[in-house]
């Protein structure tokens, strides 16, 4: 067995695939964890239990990209990097705009589903 040989998408995604679960299962113990003792608007440190849930959040969201992309974090990182620059800039903004996109279309949406 070669321990430096590259993994192929499938292992990639099971990977990939056990770390969505994982961030997912820890953010919602944080999650159960803070509403029990107050939510996050308690002064015993609300900001704080939002940062905490950040790390499960990004280990969750990184199992995504390789579960989507069936590429390691790595090896999406050396292909951004290969990129030419102008590319790369084009790219980023696109990526940029869609997050927003999602973010803004995300609060409005709960935005109108709560208006009473």
């Amino acid at each position: 067995m070669d321990l430096f040989k590259r993994p192929t998408a499938t292992q990639v995604r099971l990977y990939g695939l056990l770390k969505l679960v994982a961030g997912l299962v820890l953010y919602a113990a944080v999650w159960v964890y803070v509403y029990r003792q107050g939510g996050f608007g308690d002064s015993r440190g609300g900001t704080f239990y939002i940062i905490v849930m950040g790390a499960p959040g990004a280990l969750a969201l990184l199992g995504l990209l390789e579960v989507v992309t069936g590429r390691s974090f790595k090896g999406l990182a050396a292909g951004w990097d290969q990129l030419k620059p102008w590319k790369r800039g084009v790219f980023g903004t696109l990526i940029v705009l869609a997050a927003a996109t999602v973010i803004f279309g995300s609060l409005l949406l709960i935005g109108w589903l709560t208006h009473t």
